[in-house]
């Protein structure tokens, strides 16, 4: 890839079929890759 413009998040963080565990979900990075587009379940 030639510059940073053509890092899309899905080709980055591909979890396509996989369980992916996030915390800090409530800033900065977490919060990032939280509001990719992906299904979210929350629990405690």
């Amino acid at each position: 890839m030639s510059n940073n413009q053509d890092l899309k998040m899905d080709q980055v963080f591909n979890v396509k079929d996989k369980v992916a565990l996030v915390t800090g979900g409530g800033s900065g990075i977490g919060t990032v890759t939280v509001d990719g587009g992906y299904a979210i379940q929350v629990g405690n």
